[in-house]
């Protein structure tokens, strides 16, 4: 079988996988806030029960610093890129997949972490090691 020369190769504008990335992007981020959940209110300890709910901040702070680099460099590659192979849109679509994985380390840290899972907080080494393998296989 003879390969395709490069002119036969079918080949698209850029407008609709920045679209499509821009929306999965934003989607994983609301995933990711949809895990930041009001805590039940007593009167006069609304403060306490928002401290007691800090490790999910710092996950979610992480984890949103995460996809905004995967977004600036998505954003910065597509605007070198003039045409989009199908092999480029695999590519695409496999950084979208990685990214949309977010969320779970996400939860999975904040939650190891506020039960005081001796794995993820018995040491500051201990824990950013943790905290990087998760998000490492997710990004």
């Amino acid at each position: 079988m003879a390969r395709r020369r490069y002119e036969e190769v079918p080949r698209s504008d850029t407008g609709r996988a920045e679209a499509f990335s821009d929306g999965v992007l934003a989607i994983v981020i609301t995933l990711m806030v949809l895990h930041l959940k009001p805590p039940p209110i007593d009167a006069g300890r609304l403060l306490v029960q928002l401290l007691h709910q800090w490790p999910t901040y710092p996950a979610c702070v992480a984890s949103y610093l995460c996809i905004a680099v995967v977004w600036l460099n998505h954003k910065a590659a597509l605007q070198r890129i003039k045409v989009m192979t199908r092999g480029l849109h695999w590519a695409n679509l496999g950084v979208l997949f990685s990214t949309a994985l977010l969320p779970w380390p996400t939860a999975l840290a904040s939650e190891a972490i506020a039960e005081g899972n001796p794995r993820t907080t018995g040491s500051p080494s201990c824990s950013m090691r943790s905290s990087a393998r998760c998000y490492g296989s997710a990004g």
